[in-house]
């Protein structure tokens, strides 16, 4: 997805987007309110502080009446106090209801992380997920632990000393009110700028981490081919586009920012013209003109800083947007409605009724497919790469969505059985078999209750028993990220014994044997006899003699099923069975 393509997906307004950053607060609405209002009763004393300067220089310093100055100064230093007292507590409570919001956003996330569909991992590049839940919601928890109280209280102040300037003198007031008029139009106007130069900064980082996941998961292939200079050149461009990105923001702040400390002055010179006019009339006392002049600094030095910040909160407001985005995207439920009426044990019987799907609109990838697996059935799936094998067994586990005909589980609708139940009684083991970083037990049992009598039996059923005790190792034994530490065929048996201890109805192996060695794939073979018994199994492979089990066989082509028969009868009967047949005896066949 392009940069243009992905700002337009979702764009929120700064409105909408400091709603969505607030709508995550709900829960903590009475702390945050608690907060605000502590920081309101600091704003009104910070600036009764300021008035009572008046007091003190018109009625104690210039009717020399020092007593009455003290008993003035006393309670201005009081409310500055207090002040600065109601903004730290304010400030400790919004930091502490940011940090239980972030923690909410980022739940929310790894929530909704789980509920997507394998289509959208399809399509979207792992650093780009990375990134929505690291980078940009490190800049939302930047916001909420440390912004939203800062820009809480300069806003409050801004806004409070603002009507106090206008109560006191409303001549001055509108004057140094339409003084700041440019600097507040040029912060409005160039808000637009700075997040657009934030959404580039932010997608060329995706980009970066993306170049960088590539490179890490390929590292294999880069170092056999000597890819490393290629590989670099490829990240160098990556992290250039960053570098052009971040100038390109920098600039324009670094033009920003003399701009914005310059007009920041122009109220205080607007009030020495004004204010010595007006004390030359004696309009005016030079107590009320010194409490004007702290006004406007508390009144200048808000909107100065929020001018100065607003590239923080358009950074926010930019996460906000990426972080909406990822929340709003089609969840597999929606994709996969399912009426989850059935909730009986699945016995294993499979029927595809003129079945056709496709991933891009018209282009489809199964045409007509019609099958019957009778429960306790073994079955295999032949054809070449892309001829649509591994897209049928996905649509048996619901991982994606089909467009026409039917499918039938025990002569149920497969729309009938809830996903998890469904998913729970199909056993999947693909030909890259996936390990987590833990133990061997706790890769097979997957944190569910199992009994060491279950585990055992299925230990021994797989083979799995033998291969420990050759390698030394046993069930408390350490497996590394991805299970480095171990060989291909041995994953293959770890995932194999994983798959048998759940003891799903249906079990499907997809090239289960393509990366093992002779032996291995010996001892994978008497274990798929073994546990086949009384389970429907469906086996997908390109040598035909890993298919030898199989009491049936489907042969796949260009999406359809071209025949079906046992190995004997395709021999007899199929020309495209007998040309696959040749390329794997003499080893000419390949994807």
């Amino acid at each position: 997805m392009s940069l243009k393509e992905e700002q337009q997906k979702v764009r929120l307004s700064d409105t909408k987007a400091f709603r969505f950053l607030l709508s995550y607060l709900k829960e903590d609405k009475k702390l945050f309110s608690f907060g605000m209002v502590l920081l309101v009763l600091a704003s009104a004393s910070g600036i009764f502080a300021a008035y009572l300067i008046s007091k003190v220089i018109d009625k104690g310093v210039l009717n020399n009446d020092y007593v009455t100055g003290l008993y003035y100064a006393s309670y201005l230093l009081f409310f500055e106090a207090l002040a600065v007292g109601l903004i730290y507590f304010s400030r400790r409570i919004l930091a502490k209801v940011g940090v239980r919001t972030i923690y909410r956003i980022r739940k929310a996330m790894f929530r909704h992380l789980n509920q997507l569909p394998m289509s959208y991992y399809d399509k979207t590049p792992q650093g780009r997920i990375a990134t929505r839940l690291t980078h940009d919601v490190d800049d939302l928890e930047q916001f909420f632990s440390v912004s939203l109280g800062r820009l809480g209280v300069e806003f409050l102040k801004a806004t409070f000393v603002w009507f106090a300037i206008l109560l006191t003198d409303i001549r001055i007031g509108i004057f140094i009110s339409i003084s700041t008029l440019p600097i507040i139009l040029i912060t409005y106007f160039s808000k637009t700028k700075i997040r657009n130069l934030h959404w580039a900064m932010s997608n060329q980082s995706s980009r970066i981490n993306s170049q960088l996941s590539e490179n890490i998961q390929g590292l294999n292939i880069i170092r056999s081919f000597g890819l490393e200079d290629f590989s670099k050149q490829k990240y160098d461009d990556k992290v250039l586009g960053y570098l052009g990105a971040a100038k390109a923001f920098n600039r324009f702040n670094t033009f920003l920012r003399p701009i914005m400390s310059f007009l920041s002055q122009i109220p205080l010179l607007v009030l020495i013209v004004l204010g010595g006019y007006y004390i030359t009339r004696d309009w005016l006392s030079i107590g009320i003109l010194i409490t004007y002049f702290r006004y406007v600094e508390q009144f200048t030095s808000p909107i100065e800083f929020i001018s100065r910040e607003i590239h923080v909160l358009q950074q926010a407001f930019t996460s906000a947007d990426r972080v909406t985005q990822f929340l709003q995207e089609r969840k597999e439920k929606e994709i996969l409605p399912s009426s989850g009426t059935q909730h009986a044990k699945l016995l294993g019987d499979i029927k595809l009724a003129d079945l056709s799907m496709y991933y891009e609109k018209d282009q489809w990838i199964l045409n007509d497919i019609n099958l019957h697996i009778k429960s306790g059935q073994n079955i295999g799936f032949l054809g070449r790469t892309g001829s649509g094998k591994t897209t049928t067994i996905g649509l048996l586990s619901r991982l994606y969505p089909y467009q026409k005909g039917q499918i039938l589980l025990d002569d149920q609708p497969i729309e009938d059985w809830p996903l998890n139940d469904l998913r729970q009684q199909i056993g999947f083991v693909s030909q890259d078999a996936y390990l987590f970083k833990g133990t061997i037990r706790e890769n097979l049992v997957l944190h569910r209750d199992f009994t060491e009598a279950q585990i055992a039996l299925a230990v021994k059923t797989s083979g799995l028993q033998k291969l420990l005790e050759a390698k030394g190792r046993n069930l408390e034994s350490e497996v590394l990220d991805r299970g480095e530490n171990f060989s291909s065929g041995e994953k293959q048996i770890l995932a194999i014994t994983r798959v048998l201890l759940h003891d799903p109805k249906i079990i499907i192996f997809d090239e289960a044997t393509s990366h093992v060695d002779p032996r291995l794939e010996n001892l994978i073979q008497n274990t798929l006899k073994e546990i086949s018994k009384n389970r429907t199994m469906i086996i997908i492979a390109h040598r035909i003699h890993t298919l030898d089990i199989c009491e049936k066989l489907f042969v796949f082509r260009d999406g359809k099923i071209v025949a079906e028969g046992s190995k004997a009868e395709l021999l007899e009967s199929s020309a495209y069975f007998q040309e696959l047949y040749r390329f794997s005896l003499t080893k000419e066949y390949n994807d």
